[in-house]
């Protein structure tokens, strides 16, 4: 071995002086004292003078070397522990790097590395050194850990390129080459990333050097950084990722690289970045792929790192959440968490045991499910349930939360109680999100009052009670929701009172700063509920108008969020009209005047609300709102557009006013919109439409003349260009209106010419037929068609029409059903034999699930149709006929059903009448006590059990009193409170007439008519009918019972008094009766 000296001055930078003694074992000297001098070159003298530097292999110098070396990497190493909280560490670290080489290999000022910071305290004040691999290792973490982007990232390869070439062009290693990726990972350049390991992968493959491999963690480095990258790039980080696994994949299977294995976080971040790039099947399909991948990984290699536990199933269940309600995505979330129950279940390994988190997600999906598919997984949240009951002794306040919202999700009693039992169960973890998670489960099931209840709990709990806005509102929209179906008005007026104290609650919590910005969930809209229910229950208007104001108030403090809308002060007008007040018209002004510009809109709606109410001069106030909107209009206010339907609303609003006079009114405001129009405000033109609301009321009015008129005058708009073509709708409502006309003849002519028109147009193509408009067309006849046979062919006409004159429209069960009353309600020979037709067809029609099944209505007009014709033949002929339904349809018999058939009989000279009405009757008592409820016997029942006993007369005494004990038992029946049945005037009207013709005249006679008279003069219920056959029985007794004067008494006229027949409906009170035929009968008889 040859050995060379050298002596070098050099000032060290720690003060001291070193000799450093280097043996080369090398076969030129020359070359060996070369490289000795290099070396030497690089140690300093502080003196600045010659120190002879022996070239030895002596420990004792080789340890001072080390300890030179350890100083610098400790430096280093205590810099690095504080780069996360001080990331400008990094380029300090870098800096002493940078000018340690320059030092070390005495590079020239162009060679030396430029320094990014000026000297520091943080600096380097040590002795000179060769770096090695772990200062640059060092370094490199430092740029990593420090995550300064771009500028790291490109000083961190910097780094790795200066190690390259100050040893010889040795490549770094995957510890220098790790600090590397994490800056240019951090620094968001996936791609460079994705190079730089394609790059260790190359020179590993070239020189075999394991040290160069890059290895699983780098890669998950890369994987890692892609599971956090930006929003926009989803697509991009999930594509690279797969690519990435399929890369690592392929070189660990084909033994290139032994490192590159990728293991269960690997598949957990990659499943990641895909979980985000949609939502739905497909992408939960793509992750379930990867799932098995991961599992067919762990059973084909068997290392612990690739067990697909349960944690490396989250993305599955992330991406269920981020479906938001898809059933199919659910089910098959489901089916992963059974897996992995089973799993842990078999192996009783802890790892396969599901999270919390599973618990939370699964939760949270179901609670997002819609209600048509909530049913279909309440078994599967209920196997959740008691899974999470048994492994998590405490869930988180989150999980117990979304827990009880899956169950609220389903929207019915028992879920919600299982639900509060639930938070029951852990009462301890239930704070007030959990409240209100109840509150609002019980709100939108309607169930106000259990939601109140909860309020009033979560309100008495220590400590925890925060309440939003949007819990509070929830109830408010419940009350809403509960009071629209009931029309019991105190239970209205408590709803309406509660929902004022809740609002009131609101305002007060807005107006004291209780309310966080974050909170949304409520508006405007929960003060248009309250106002809602105000108006149902008749609220103060005060009241109402306070609820304005507190509206404005709100609008001040947060606005826009609490703006007052037309439909504000639509509901708040219509409030206001309903609720009866005598000031509401004033406060109608009041709120009109609070909008500083009122739209058409708002005045149509106070025009409405003005022409429901009942006070003096609504017709007025009413013309001068529309006089207001006409003008707006003319002065080309266009915030809202007045055209037909503005018309529409005033007219429908006009006729749903219980007015007399409202036809008249509407067809007032109709003529007036006609006269605008063709002045020029075209736009206001009534359309057909607007002429169907009107010809709807005029049919709900029984206004045939008014409903023909309007009717010819539509036809004539129409030829003149107006869209006021007649349509099916025109039709029907005409229709309706026609047929209540008392004149048969003019009806019937008018329905024929309603139905030729139908015909015409159809048949032209102007028309589209519509078994609706048929099945009024029929209807329409059943008014006119007793003993008329021509109208019954008719109506059997339109039935055929519909049966096979027309595509694309087929009868209906109605259509049969309005045939059927048609038949039943004509004396004509044909009607039974046609009504039984009709019916068979609806029967077999129905049978094969063509039309909806038959109903008792059905069954009820073709037995009346039965009865028709000859009086004992045709009573015998339905008394057959529903024999035989009740073998094939007892189900649908009601009581109706036997009414009908006991009418027939109670009418007809058949000899048994009274047994058979007897029987039947027993036979409805039988299937009330089994349960068929429909089969009650009502007070019309009984009536007709009168009847027959009272037109069953026979020479027989024995078997009059027989009938008349009948009727008797029958009649005491309805005064019987036990009955539950309460008699009319049709019960005192049949029962006198059975005293009449079933007793012999006599005191007993007269005194029971006498107290009949009683119980009905009581009851209310006196008609002029029941007076006459009081009369019939005893004369003198009803003569001075009733009301007369002597003229009255000398001409056999008595008056009711109106207590007597207060509950008489309007239309059959007739006060004045004239008995003179009555005496008549009586001096005859």
């Amino acid at each position: 071995m040859t050995l060379a000296f050298a002596t070098v001055q050099k000032r060290f930078l720690s003060g001291f002086c070193i000799s450093l003694v280097i043996l080369l074992a090398e076969p030129n000297p020359v070359l060996a004292f070369q490289q000795t001098y290099n070396v030497a070159c690089h140690t300093t003298n502080p003196l600045n003078t010659g120190i002879a530097v022996s070239v030895s292999s002596s420990p004792e110098v080789v340890d001072i070397e080390n300890e030179s070396q350890n100083l610098f990497k400790d430096h280093l190493e205590e810099m690095l522990s504080q780069v996360k909280a001080k990331p400008f560490l990094s380029f300090y670290m870098d800096d002493d790097l940078k000018r340690m080489e320059a030092e070390y290999y005495d590079l020239s000022p162009h060679e030396a590395p430029k320094c990014t910071k000026d000297r520091s305290a943080f600096s380097y004040d040590g002795p000179i050194v060769r770096p090695d691999a772990t200062c640059y290792q060092t370094v490199t973490r430092a740029y990593g850990l420090a995550r300064e982007g771009k500028v790291g990232a490109s000083l961190a390869e910097d780094v790795a390129l200066r190690y390259e070439k100050h040893q010889n062009e040795t490549y770094a290693s995957r510890y220098i080459m790790k600090g590397v990726l994490q800056a240019v990972v951090d620094s968001k350049d996936y791609d460079k990333a994705y190079g730089i390991l394609q790059r260790m992968e190359d020179r590993f493959s070239e020189t075999k050097d394991i040290e160069l491999a890059p290895d699983t963690r780098m890669y998950n480095t890369l994987t890692s950084g892609l599971s956090r990258f930006g929003a926009a790039e989803k697509k991009y980080s999930a594509n690279m990722t797969i690519t990435i696994l399929e890369h690592m994949r392929e070189k660990y299977t084909s033994g290139e690289n032994p490192m590159a294995m990728a293991n269960r976080y690997t598949y957990t971040q990659v499943m990641h970045c895909n979980s985000r790039v949609g939502k739905g099947g497909p992408t939960f399909n793509r992750l379930e792929g990867l799932y098995h991948q991961l599992q067919d990984d762990y059973q084909r290699l068997g290392y612990e790192t690739l067990k697909p536990d349960a944690l490396s199933a989250l993305p599955l269940f992330q991406v269920a959440v981020n479906s938001r309600g898809n059933y199919k995505v659910l089910e098959k979330a489901f089916d992963i968490y059974y897996e992995l129950q089973d799993l842990y279940a078999t192996t009783g390994d802890e790892d396969f045991a599901p999270v919390e988190a599973i618990y939370k997600h699964l939760f949270t999906s179901a609670a997002r499910i819609s209600h048509s598919h909530s049913s279909r997984i309440e078994k599967h949240v209920n196997d959740l349930i008691s899974a999470m009951k048994t492994n998590i002794h405490s869930p988180s306040v989150y999980t117990l939360t979304t827990a009880m919202n899956a169950k609220a999700t389903q929207r019915n009693r028992n879920s919600m109680k299982e639900a509060e039992e639930l938070m029951r169960a852990y009462s301890a973890c239930a704070d007030s999100v959990a409240y209100q998670t109840l509150i609002k489960g019980y709100a939108r099931l309607g169930n106000a009052g259990k939601a109140l209840e909860l309020l009033d709990e979560l309100k008495d709990r220590p400590g925890d009670n925060f309440l939003e806005v949007s819990t509070l509102g929830s109830i408010i929209d419940a009350l809403s929701k509960s009071s629209r179906h009931n029309k019991n008005a105190s239970s209205r007026k408590n709803a309406s009172l509660k929902a004022e104290h809740i609002l009131n609650q609101i305002v007060s919590m807005y107006l004291e700063g209780e309310v966080v910005e974050a909170e949304t969930g409520i508006d405007g809209k929960v003060f248009d509920s309250v106002l809602r229910l105000m108006g149902r229950s008749r609220g103060n208007a005060a009241r109402i108008v306070a609820v304005i104001e507190d509206m404005e108030k709100l609008n001040q403090l947060v606005p826009t969020q609490f703006a007052p809308t037309s439909s504000t002060y639509t509901l708040a007008i219509d409030a206001l009209a309903r609720c009866g007040d005598a000031r509401g018209p004033k406060m109608v002004q009041k709120v009109l005047k609070k909008v500083e510009e009122p739209n058409i809109r708002v005045l149509a709606s106070a025009l409405s609300c003005v022409a429901k109410g009942n006070s003096e001069g609504v017709v007025r106030k009413t013309e001068d709102l529309f006089q207001q909107i006409v003008d707006r209009y003319k002065l080309g206010d266009r915030s809202a557009t007045v055209n037909a339907q503005t018309l529409t609303t005033i007219l429908s609003s006009i006729l749903r006013a219980p007015s007399p006079d409202a036809p008249k009114r509407a067809q007032k405001f109709m003529r007036q919109a006609i006269e605008l129009a063709r002045s020029g405000m075209k736009s206001l033109a009534p359309n057909t439409i607007c002429f169907n609301v009107l010809m709807h009321g005029f049919a709900r009015y029984r206004q045939n003349e008014d409903a023909w008129s309007t009717f010819e005058e539509m036809k004539a708009l129409d030829s003149r260009g107006y869209d006021t073509t007649p349509d099916a709708i025109t039709y029907a409502c005409v229709a309706r209106a026609v047929a209540s006309d008392f004149n048969t003849d003019r009806a019937v002519n008018r329905i024929d010419e309603i139905v030729a028109e139908v015909r015409y147009e159809i048949g032209n193509g102007d028309l589209k037929p519509d078994t609706q408009l048929f099945d009024t067309l029929i209807k329409s006849y059943a008014f006119h068609s007793k003993g008329e046979e021509c109208v019954v062919s008719r109506a059997n006409d339109l039935l055929c029409d519909i049966e096979f004159g027309y595509d694309g429209v087929s009868p209906d069960l109605m259509t049969y059903k309005n045939a059927c009353e048609v038949f039943a309600m004509s004396r004509a020979p044909i009607a039974s034999h046609l009504a039984l037709e009709v019916f068979h067809k609806a029967e077999n029609l129905a049978r094969d699930g063509a039309i909806e099944p038959l109903d008792s209505d059905m069954l009820s007009f073709t037995i009346l149709a039965q009865t028709r014709g000859d009086a004992y033949d045709a009573v015998q002929r339905a008394d057959e006929f529903v024999q035989d339904l009740e073998n094939r349809y007892q189900r649908l018999l009601d009581t109706r059903c036997y009414n009908t058939l006991l009418a027939a009989y109670a009418n007809s000279v058949h000899e048994e009448k009274v047994d058979r009405v007897g029987e039947i009757f027993e036979k409805l008592v039988s299937l009330q006590k089994v349960g068929k409820k429909n089969c009650e016997p009502d007070t019309s029942t009984v009536n007709w059990l009168i009847l027959a006993a009272a037109t069953s007369h026979n020479t027989d005494a024995e078997i009059d009193t027989k009938n008349f004990q009948f009727a008797l038992e029958h009649f005491q029946t309805l005064h019987t409170p036990e009955a539950g049945l309460t008699p009319d005037s049709l019960t005192y009207e049949f029962f006198l007439r059975a005293c009449q013709r079933l007793l012999p005249r006599g005191q007993t006679r007269s005194d029971l008519v006498g107290k009949v008279i009683s119980l009905c003069s009581k009851a209310g219920l006196v008609t002029s009918e029941i007076v006459c056959e009081a009369a019939k029985s005893d004369f003198n007794t009803v003569l001075e019972r009733l009301d007369t004067t002597e003229e009255s008494r000398r001409d056999s006229i008595v008056y009711i008094p109106d207590d007597w027949c207060r509950k008489v409906p309007k239309r059959r009170r007739k006060k004045e009766v004239d008995l003179g035929y009555v005496r008549e009968h009586d001096i005859a008889d």
